[in-house]
């Protein structure tokens, strides 16, 4: 398997990003019946913040990740793998960048939210220990609302591997 490496997004990521989140995002179209957030979101100023982060393999965009800071909690959002790559570990990888970023961040929460038509998402991100806060209709999605509490960085720990 190609090594893969996580970074933060460049506006030169822009079309990368973009094709990513299509491929990944358009095939829920009919199970949601309407066009995924993600699909028409404007990312140009989250990468100029810095707030993407992008998996890459042999130098191709192959997941995305947008982490959004607000207080001592921050979120996820527009979690994006090519599905060619889907079920190899991107995902999960890109979820535990974002959650090394937020802890160093100083953020001892993380929250997300799924389509509640897409339950497979909202199983996803239990397993990776996010549980469920709320379900609401929002923006004209029907949204399953989830969080998890970061334990703190482990500043010793950090120091003796350095």
């Amino acid at each position: 398997m190609l090594e893969m490496r996580v970074r933060q997004g460049e506006v030169s990521d822009l079309d990368a990003l973009k094709a990513c989140i299509e491929a990944a995002f358009s095939p829920y179209v009919p199970r949601i019946g309407q066009r995924p957030a993600p699909l028409d979101t404007d990312f140009e100023p989250l990468l100029r913040d810095g707030r993407v982060w992008v998996a890459e393999r042999d130098g191709r965009v192959v997941g995305t990740i947008v982490l959004v800071a607000d207080g001592e909690t921050a979120e996820i959002r527009s979690v994006s793998v090519l599905p060619t790559c889907q079920r190899q570990g991107v995902g999960r990888t890109l979820m535990a960048h974002v959650e090394t970023v937020a802890r160093q961040a100083g953020h001892s929460r993380l929250r997300l939210y799924a389509n509640a038509r897409l339950p497979e998402l909202v199983l996803y991100y239990a397993g990776l220990g996010y549980t469920e806060v709320e379900r609401r209709w929002d923006r004209g999605f029907d949204r399953v609302f989830m969080a998890k509490t970061l334990d703190p960085l482990n500043r010793d720990f950090d120091r003796a591997l350095t």
